[in-house]
């Protein structure tokens, strides 16, 4: 993989005029395994690439959850990949389909949200980007929750 120079800030500057809240995204990903991590920067790179002025910032989505969880989930998913990868197949199965279990859906969606909600309020992006679906619940459901911290918006053609 080729080197990435992308500017990333943290947290966000207040507004400039280089630096207009429509100029502001946010990227989140899982360090976990790295291949989340490396698709958000390469997304990054890209809005950056089409708005040389953009605010970006990189945000790891672990940081929302207790300190457990922090270690809990990690651990759990290195230890079945590297161990038992069919625990962490069944797993995903199982969490993946349709009718998935509520209180996982739950935990995901609403662990971090008011900590999530406060970081948007004060960001204010234009984009909130997701690697990991356990961070783009977060954000869905930071915006149903707190409408105004990500506003619904028409992207132009």
């Amino acid at each position: 993989m080729r080197p990435m120079n992308l500017a990333v800030t943290s947290p966000l500057p207040e507004d400039s005029p280089e630096d207009s809240p429509e100029e502001r995204a946010l990227f989140l990903y899982s360090p976990v395994g790295g291949g989340h991590r490396h698709a958000s920067l390469a997304l990054a790179e890209c809005w950056r690439a089409q708005r040389p002025n953009a605010a970006v910032q990189q945000i790891d989505y672990l940081q929302f959850l207790p300190g457990w969880e922090r270690r809990l989930w990690p651990g759990l998913y290195n230890f079945s990949v590297r161990r038992w990868p069919a625990l962490w197949r069944g797993y995903r199965r199982w969490t993946n389909r349709p009718t998935e279990p509520s209180f996982v859906r739950d935990r995901v969606t609403h662990t971090g949200v008011e900590r999530f909600a406060a970081l948007l309020e004060a960001a204010r992006p234009r984009l909130v980007v997701s690697t990991i679906g356990g961070a783009a619940a977060l954000a869905g459901a930071a915006r149903e929750q707190h409408p105004r911290v990500i506003p619904e918006t028409e992207t132009p053609a």
